[in-house]
C-alpha cells in the first residue's frame, strides 16, 4: 500500500472539475479544455498549461482553490498565472477573455481591491470570477490545505 503524500492536490483537481463545469454553464460555453498543454509559436520549448482554455472561443484561465485569504505564496501563484495568460495572449497575436476563478470570498475581494495584483487585473483585462464552495468541500479543502501546510491562518 503506498502512502499518500502530505502535500496531494488530488483533492483540489477534483474539485477543478467540478468548476469547470460552472463555468462552462456560467459563460455558456459547452466546449472547455482543461491541462491543454500548449507551446508557444515564438518559442516551442516553452510550454503552458491552463486549467481553463479554448482556442475556438479564445479563452484562458486559471482555478485557484485557495480557503481565506491569500499570503504571499499564492499573491505570487496569481501573479505568475497572470502573466502566462498574457504571455500566451501576446504569443498567439490576437485577444483571448483571461478569467480567474476562486473559491472563496476573501480572495475575490483581494483580487477586486487596491494593490498592484488587482490593479493589474483591472487594467489586463482579467475577470475575477467567484465560485463558492459548499460547506463540506470548503471544509475538506482546509483540511487537505491544513496537511500541505497552506493553512491561510
Amino acid at each position: 500500500m503506498t502512502k499518500r503524500k502530505e502535500s496531494d492536490s488530488s483533492f483540489q483537481r477534483e474539485i477543478e472539475k467540478a468548476i469547470l463545469q460552472d463555468i462552462k454553464t456560467h459563460l455558456g460555453i459547452t466546449e472547455l479544455s482543461t491541462n491543454v498543454i500548449l507551446h508557444l509559436k515564438n518559442n516551442d520549448k516553452v510550454t503552458i498549461i491552463p486549467d481553463i482554455y479554448s482556442e475556438e472561443e479564445c479563452i484562458i484561465g486559471e482555478i485557484h482553490t485557495h480557503p481565506g485569504k491569500l499570503k504571499a505564496a499564492q499573491r505570487n501563484k496569481v501573479a505568475t498565472d497572470l502573466l502566462k495568460m498574457l504571455l500566451y495572449e501576446t504569443d498567439f497575436g490576437k485577444p483571448f477573455r483571461k478569467i480567474l476563478v476562486v473559491t472563496g470570498k476573501e480572495e475575490f475581494e483581494q483580487l477586486k481591491g487596491n494593490s498592484y495584483l488587482s490593479e493589474a487585473i483591472k487594467q489586463y483585462k482579467v475577470e475575477v470570477i467567484l465560485c463558492e464552495l459548499s460547506k463540506s468541500q470548503k471544509q475538506q479543502l482546509s483540511e487537505v490545505v491544513q496537511k500541505q501546510n497552506l493553512n491561510p491562518l
